[in-house]
């Protein structure tokens, strides 16, 4: 019984099946109303950021990826002025398909 904690579940009462597998390993199929609930049971439409592409790491501008995403070097500085960093402290600059970016300079997030 005390397995259960490690598969999210903390009373048998939770539960529709407990399956010990021949492995040892336990399997639950918890009732329906325990059950996690999901976007779709929400009836919510997911955004799609789509794929995120490192532009700098660790100090290094990947120009294929600036250029994939449609943007520039002035485009990038920009950005790069607009969180106050330097290419050479950047530790991690990312741009998704939307043009949500997210950075982080060495030691610090932004």
């Amino acid at each position: 019984m005390n397995k259960l904690g490690f598969v999210g579940y903390q009373s048998i009462l939770e539960l529709d099946y407990v399956i010990l597998e021949t492995s040892g390993q336990i399997s639950v199929v918890p009732k329906a109303e325990e059950k996690a609930v999901t976007i779709k049971d929400m009836q919510l439409k997911p955004v799609y950021n789509g794929y995120t592409r490192p532009i700098i790491m660790d100090g290094i501008i990947i120009e294929s990826n600036l250029k994939e995403l449609g943007y520039d070097d002035n485009w990038l500085s920009a950005q790069l002025k607009k969180y106050k960093l330097e290419v050479k402290n950047t530790l991690l600059f990312t741009v998704d398909e939307l043009g949500n970016v997210y950075c982080q300079e060495r030691g610090e997030t932004k």
